[in-house]
């Protein structure tokens, strides 16, 4: 799978290929489902879009491509008045319970770098328990380092994100997804 089906996947509902695992975390957002999807899929389709022009090898990235909300959260005045607030206290739900300091744009997005990252993207959909459920194509690993998705999540206006473990893609089949066209 490519970086292109990756990319495709943050905008349309994937195909039924699935793989026979993956990866869930189940979000309890701040605010409304469809911002949220929007906004997540937004930093995550522009991380991703990054990782895919620039080489990881150079010192400086451009990340001009950055939702501003995102860029503003992580490090802009986080009390402007155009940062929505569910994103300022998504941010401050991840400092109180993963990390008590906020990352920078320039370690957040080298971790984006192909050879790094551990997950791929898989699709944003809504259980029958109304919860939201992030799909990860994690190789089939239950656990790894994604502190840097973590950010994104909570930052994107998430208050308590919660994994599933694996489960098997015909769960996630069944399920509508969430802020695709």
């Amino acid at each position: 799978m490519n970086s292109q089906d990756e990319l495709g996947r943050i905008f349309r509902r994937p195909d039924d290929r699935a793989p026979s695992g993956l990866l869930a975390w189940s979000i309890r957002v701040l605010g409304e489902w469809p911002e949220y999807a929007l906004r997540l899929r937004s930093v995550i389709g522009s991380a991703l879009s990054i990782a895919e022009q620039q080489s990881f090898e150079q010192d400086e990235i451009d990340v001009g491509i950055l939702p501003q909300w995102f860029l503003q959260v992580t490090e802009g005045d986080i009390n402007s008045a155009s940062l929505p607030i569910v994103c300022r206290l998504g941010r401050q739900r991840y400092l109180d319970l993963i990390e008590d300091r906020p990352w920078t744009i320039r370690e957040w997005i080298y971790n984006f770098d192909p050879d790094l990252r551990h997950w791929k993207w898989w699709d944003l959909t809504v259980d029958q328990d109304d919860r939201l459920i992030l799909w990860l194509d994690s190789s089939g690993e239950p656990t790894f380092a994604a502190d840097e998705l973590r950010w994104a999540v909570f930052c994107a206006g998430a208050a308590e994100v919660t994994s599933l473990g694996l489960l098997s893609s015909s769960i996630w089949s069944e399920q509508p997804s969430l802020g695709t066209d």
